[in-house]
């Protein structure tokens, strides 16, 4: 038996010395055989640099076998002789294969019949073997008819005119980039979530106006923890779903060139975001939330702000008594703050749409429902950003609207605090 995968040999004897004992990894063959003759059993490894193959005899020559991460498709195996570590990277399948046929050869429960002499002549890896991590499809007729290699890192899959998703990408559990922009798709399917490790997704110049607000539940799932980057730039869109706050590890967010009117008032929960880009949309004013933010870089520019030469907000009393919240907002807000997973399979899809879409956010990150104090404010870019691109004459620190929701008097209090300067 043979597997194709992707191999690292450390020796442990070098290691005694403290010396560098890891090799670079390489795409390798690793075959069991039986000698022709006699009763022995051997591993035998190929790599494209040594195509005569290295022999590790099985017999009492194992030490371990280290199998803690086999469901990400990782496994070691010790020899004593030479004391070589074994590192092993391949199709959890075929992996799982390949150790349980070699723990029925340590265990001498193995057919003669099986591992004949034939699999001496196994050939190293060749170029069809190599795996491919990487594919550009900007044509048609360079669309793969047998689908998609399992082992896809990067994908591209632009101007061609899709319209909707292939089903196929949601079974590459590798997929980190995946650039889908300038198509006809409108939406992706609710199990686009499950992504395993995507973290940069690039949907821009697409139909995504057209999708409805119950067709964005693809924001959620793993995407939640893994996506990094996310471009939804020129896609006519006049509304930003709810659910984008909900991609806790998002560091670069692009939605230039679209006809949005406002954004999600939670906005400022995307706390690990770094670059934000808005330019070239019909906004008014911002959700007082985004003064969670702590930006690298913020674009601002062409959109619909007023021109604000000083802080400016309407007036309202600070000395309101607050009525106290209901059971379900307490309950609620407890579920938003330590971003518990809800859906309709969970609870009643009346409490998923009060979650989503019925909470408003302080300047302190915590939701509120019913109960709140409400603002029209202004904030200086410079506040939440380092570097900010503006179509501002004030490029120093122009100031623009802010419509503000706040959970006590406290928070409101903070917001308006007007520091009197000082006078020596």
């Amino acid at each position: 038996m043979r597997l194709i995968c992707s191999v690292s040999v450390s020796s442990r004897l070098l290691a005694s010395f403290a010396m560098k004992a890891k090799k670079k990894s390489l795409r390798a063959t690793v075959a069991l055989c039986k000698h022709p003759k006699l009763d022995k059993y051997c591993m035998i490894l190929f790599t494209g640099q040594d195509k005569n193959g290295v022999k590790y005899d099985l017999e009492g020559n194992i030490e371990k076998v280290l199998i803690k991460f086999l469901n990400e498709g990782k496994a070691t195996i010790q020899f004593k002789n030479p004391p070589h570590d074994i590192f092993i990277q391949a199709e959890v399948i075929p992996l799982r294969a390949f150790l349980h046929l070699l723990q029925r050869i340590l265990n001498g429960k193995i057919s003669p019949k099986e591992l004949t002499c034939s699999s001496l002549g196994v050939t190293p890896v060749s170029s069809k073997n190599i795996a491919i991590t990487s594919l550009v499809i900007e044509n048609r007729s360079e669309y793969p008819i047998k689908g998609f290699p399992r082992t896809l890192e990067r994908l591209t899959i632009s101007k061609i005119k899709r319209s909707g998703l292939d089903l196929g990408i949601l079974k590459l559990t590798k997929l980190r980039i995946l650039n889908l922009s300038e198509n006809n798709i409108s939406n992706l399917p609710e199990e686009f979530s499950q992504m395993l490790s995507l973290q940069d997704l690039d949907i821009s110049s697409n139909d995504f106006h057209k999708s409805s607000k119950t067709n964005w539940k693809w924001i959620g799932g793993n995407l939640c923890k893994t996506l990094k980057s996310l471009n939804l730039s020129k896609n006519q869109l006049v509304y930003l779903p709810v659910q984008i706050i909900k991609l806790q590890n998002l560091n670069c967010l692009n939605l230039s060139e679209n006809k949005l009117v406002k954004l999600p008032n939670g906005i400022g929960q995307l706390t690990n975001l770094k670059e934000f880009i808005f330019s070239h949309n019909l906004l008014e004013e911002l959700p007082g939330s985004i003064r969670k933010l702590n930006l690298d870089i913020v674009d601002v520019s062409h959109n619909k702000f007023a021109d604000y030469s000083s802080n400016t907000y309407y007036s309202l009393n600070t000395n309101i008594v607050l009525p106290t919240c209901t059971l379900k907002e307490f309950a609620a807000q407890r579920v938003l703050d330590l971003k518990l997973h809800y859906d309709p399979s969970i609870i009643p899809a009346t409490l998923v749409n009060y979650l989503d879409y019925e909470a408003k956010y302080c300047i302190c990150g915590k939701p509120c429902f019913n109960v709140y104090l409400h603002q029209h404010s202004t904030v200086r870019l410079t506040t939440f950003a380092n570097t900010i691109i503006t179509t501002s004459n004030d490029i120093f620190a122009p100031l623009v609207p802010v419509n503000c929701y706040f959970c006590s008097n406290r928070c409101m209090k903070m917001c308006n605090r007007v520091r009197a300067p000082l006078v020596r």
